[in-house]
């Protein structure tokens, strides 16, 4: 995943500058008030505490000396090898990075590296009156021109000259290389982070300044007029940050495992196919709290890559060091796209990228970039095989209380509330009142191990419906996904009338499945323009008509879902768009 500037996520409050942006800054008054106590008063005695432990010292050299004879620790030649020249503001970064996740530094050394404490929240200091943060420098840190490029910390620095000078053969040559554009994508990607967050503040700024002059009119304009208008060659804001963000809380991660459906599926599969991960190499896209890399360790897997470029990855960390399963989960933060693998080809990639309606928040596009550089040819992909479906619903019952509700409100009418009502793709239990009236049409078959990033918008794919039931109203159409899990790329790659079920695993969200955390999508037919009411359906009828999935200009993780139809192909063909933010 990307090497990303991922500042705390829980900075925020109403000023435009220093807090307008939850995602890319944090509190500047708690920072400053923060320094204030890092420079001791004259005369006050130097105290400076170990790294690892409650022990402090009369200096820097004294506090290195300890932490270097009690846990091999030596601060020094780690600044070193990771510092450009003697830059303070990365020292301080490393410094404050360090205090934070001292006690994990067992487990996450192997993988560490720059991205981990490049970013902003470490300029804030982690332990008050940190005198370290400030006498740093008498350690005379000499950075090396070889040292500098260093980018993951393999175990202790080595002291004697010899060992930083041993090798000028073609492998340094292109290791060095390999450093070098690695350092060159982290400066790009935290520069695009910086103007995709000044955008953002900017943004803010305008809105609020603008919204003094903007009429009451103007104000309740539907989506697609005027408010598009307004932002039609705007620089699109950062789709990541708030996405990422969203994945370091741990609520999220417990809905997701609590999901028993969805857990079920990965861990039966990987157990009930042990002779599948024994022994192998496997990649984890979005691994979260880690669990299907244990899975994986658990059926016998030698070599397991937890990828996420959320915070989560230090909880997944300590996770698998509880699990006693360091030996085999190596645990790495960022985009799968801008981290480098320590290994040229994986056999299996395993993720749980699925979003509602399968496709929202785009992770899938991060699961391919994946296959495509480090899956063996005939490796495979878990899960194998994604199906979309589309079916008509009826429930007039539930669309009464929908829009009927703000005809009376304690006898008022507030139909303005009913604005946009129809515009958004509703992710939620389809209602026990209602009922699909026709067959579901499988409109899109996903073989992961060959689909490209290009087919996943798609533009007008067909679909025809046959209506099972008499004198029924269509209100709505519902759209769900089925996940398969195949045994062999081979099998996952048949045409999907040669394919069959024997032996596959599949996870469905249907709404006559078990319920999952997915649910289903219900996109409701708006029967308010023109006063139009439902159209009346007989049984036998045809729904025939295009969908398709479009990824918003303004944010590619969200989407938009086109559909246009017609009853028995007779007519203008009606259409809506819904969108999922």
């Amino acid at each position: 995943m990307k090497k990303q500037n991922q500042p705390s996520a829980d900075g925020g409050g109403d000023s435009d500058w220093s807090t307008s942006s939850s995602e890319h800054s944090f509190d500047l008054q708690k920072e400053d008030d923060a320094w204030k106590d890092v420079n001791p008063d004259e005369g006050d005695a130097l105290r400076v505490k170990s790294i690892f432990d409650d022990q402090e010292f009369e200096s820097v050299q004294a506090m290195c000396a300890h932490d270097s004879e009690q846990y091999g620790f030596d601060l020094k030649s780690l600044m070193e090898a990771f510092l450009e020249r003697e830059e303070d503001l990365q020292a301080i970064q490393l410094i404050n990075y360090l205090r934070k996740y001292s006690h994990e530094w067992e487990s996450i050394k192997s993988s560490f590296n720059k991205s981990a404490f490049l970013n902003d929240e470490y300029f804030v200091p982690t332990l008050s009156d940190d005198a370290l943060l400030i006498n740093w420098p008498d350690l005379g840190v000499c950075v090396s021109t070889s040292q500098a490029d260093a980018t993951v910390y393999d175990g202790p620095i080595r002291q004697n000259e010899d060992a930083r000078t041993e090798s000028t053969g073609e492998a340094t040559q292109k290791q060095r290389i390999m450093n070098l554009e690695a350092e060159l994508s982290d400066v790009t990607h935290r520069y695009e982070d910086f103007r995709a967050w000044t955008d953002s503040v900017l943004e803010k700024r305008w809105n609020s300044d603008n919204s003094l002059h903007t009429s009451q009119s103007a104000a309740t304009t539907s989506r697609g007029s005027a408010g598009l208008a307004s932002d039609r060659g705007r620089r699109p804001v950062d789709d990541d940050s708030h996405y990422f963000a969203s994945y370091a809380h741990i609520d999220i991660h417990e809905t997701m495992l609590k999901d028993a459906v969805r857990t079920d599926a990965y861990r039966d599969f990987v157990y009930d196919n042990k002779n599948l991960f024994k022994g192998k190499t496997v990649l984890d896209v979005g691994c979260g709290t880690g669990i299907l890399s244990m899975f994986c360790a658990r059926a016998g897997a030698e070599r397991i890559f937890a990828v996420d470029n959320s915070e989560i990855i230090h909880r997944a960390r300590r996770n698998v060091e509880e699990n006693g399963l360091t030996e085999r989960i190596t645990c790495l933060r960022g985009k799968v796209e801008d981290i480098e693998l320590p290994v040229q080809q994986v056999d299996i990639i395993i993720s749980e990228w699925m979003g509602y309606c399968l496709l929202y928040e785009a992770m899938l596009d991060s699961v391919l970039y994946a296959r495509d550089k480090y899956l063996a040819p005939s490796g495979l992909m878990v899960p194998s095989n994604c199906k979309l479906y589309l079916a008509p619903f009826s429930d007039p019952d539930y669309m009464e209380q929908y829009t009927g509700f703000w005809e009376d409100v304690y006898g008022f009418k507030m139909s303005a509330m009913l604005d946009n009502a129809f515009d958004e793709v509703l992710t939620q239990k389809v209602s026990p009142s209602g009922q699909l009236i026709a067959q579901p049409s499988e409109f899109l078959d996903l073989p992961l191990q060959k689909i490209t990033t290009k087919e996943l918008e798609f533009n007008r794919t067909p679909f025809s419906m046959e209506i099972t039931e008499d004198n029924v109203p269509l209100n709505a159409f519902i759209v769900w996904f089925d996940t398969l899990f195949h045994t062999s790329s081979e099998a996952a790659t048949r045409p999907p009338d040669t394919q069959s079920s024997a032996g596959v695993l599949i996870m469905s969200t249907s709404p006559e499945a078990p319920s999952t955390h997915w649910y289903q999508g219900t996109l409701i037919i708006n029967q308010t323009q023109d006063n139009s009411s439902a159209v009346i359906l007989k049984k036998g009828q045809h729904i025939e008509g295009e969908i398709s999935y479009i990824k918003p200009e303004a944010n590619s993780r969200e989407l938009d879902i086109k559909i246009r139809w017609s009853i028995d192909g007779r007519g203008d063909k009606m259409k809506q768009l819904w969108h999922m933010r």
